[in-house]
């Protein structure tokens, strides 16, 4: 039952910042909030994965606002300050492997419910994993030819480039999966504009909340058959893929930001992962 709540609550939250952010008027905000904060009244259901109910709210909110990007602002004042905060904490990691792991984990900090005082908190306190497969993941990945990296938060990503540009230095073929289309704060193909050249390959995964293969772009569906191991950033990732059989190797990192997912990780609320799941 406290999951329930958690969950229910959490999603709620969801839909009033969707809301507040959405370039619509008064009216259209007032009707997208009662009819999104009424499905998931009637529809939720704590078997059901929270990342598919937040697609469903957030499918409501855009079709009544006619905001197809309600978040489109505030992923680019993320990008903005992402930068320049991966600049300012980036020295303290060496840029061996596992340094560049706990980065790209540190990154993981940016999220639509926090603030910019929040993070900038978070991000200059570093971290220590409660759980770390980062030793195993070396191992792993010194065998591994071609990695497919799968995106999270827009301004996240300036915490990934070192360490997907560290892989690729040693000789691994790179690719970076985004969002083919606007899905909450995730980095999509209309953000790369704000960003700048990347130096990884760049793939569609599709438009939705962490990972469903039944939706992926073609061309995912084939990378996914040709890589020999994932890195997946963040919790939709882990909600949506820790149960798929996939004869690949996936290393979730992420920041435990919820109960529901700290439990299953079997680590304490607001603690950082690295956790290596072998097929």
């Amino acid at each position: 039952m406290r999951s329930q709540i958690i969950c229910r609550d959490c999603l709620a939250g969801l839909i009033k910042k969707a809301i507040a952010v959405a370039r619509t008027s008064a009216e259209r905000k007032r009707e997208a909030e009662k009819r999104a904060l009424s499905y998931l009244e009637t529809h939720f259901r704590l078997e059901d994965p929270p990342p598919r109910m937040a697609e469903q709210l957030l499918e409501i909110i855009k079709e009544v606002t006619k905001d197809h990007d309600p978040f489109r602002e505030v992923k680019r004042e993320e990008i903005r300050w992402g930068k320049r905060l991966a600049l300012e904490v980036a020295g303290q990691y060496s840029g061996g492997t596992s340094d560049l792991l706990a980065l790209a984990a540190l990154g993981n900090a940016i999220d639509f419910f926090r603030n910019l005082g929040e993070v900038k908190r978070r991000l200059r306190a570093g971290l220590s994993f409660a759980l770390d497969d980062r030793h195993l993941a070396e191992r792993v990945l010194e065998k591994a030819g071609s990695i497919l990296y799968l995106a999270d938060n827009a301004g996240e990503i300036f915490f990934d480039l070192p360490l997907m540009k560290h892989l690729q230095a040693g000789g691994k073929r790179v690719i970076l999966a985004v969002k083919a289309a606007p899905v909450q704060n995730d980095l999509c193909l209309a953000d790369l504009g704000d960003i700048g050249p990347l130096p990884v390959e760049v793939i569609p995964s599709g438009a939705f909340v962490g990972l469903d293969l039944d939706r992926a772009t073609q061309e995912f569906k084939n990378t996914l058959k040709e890589v020999d191991f994932i890195v997946a950033k963040g919790m939709g990732h882990f909600e949506t893929m820790d149960t798929l059989s996939l004869a690949v190797p996936i290393l979730f990192i992420l920041e435990a930001k919820c109960h529901p997912v700290a439990k299953a990780l079997g680590v304490p609320l607001a603690s950082h992962v690295c956790y290596l799941r072998e097929f």
